[in-house]
């Protein structure tokens, strides 16, 4: 997975906002690379314990 540009809007989300994000995103299956560039912010802030109905690895 490539690193998220510092520049990009999703590293400016709060942490909830990231992760209503991320779990809409997949829920309504939208585009892969999307929800991995979530992810890979959600790592990167360590907050894999806030996903509620959906996990990923840490």
């Amino acid at each position: 997975m490539q690193s998220i540009k510092s520049n990009c809007a999703i590293t400016e989300l709060t942490d909830e906002s990231l992760v209503f994000a991320y779990e809409n995103a997949r829920k309504k299956n939208l585009d892969l690379h999307f929800i991995q560039l979530l992810e890979e912010e959600i790592v990167k802030r360590q907050l894999n314990t806030l996903l509620q109905s959906t996990k990923i690895p840490n």
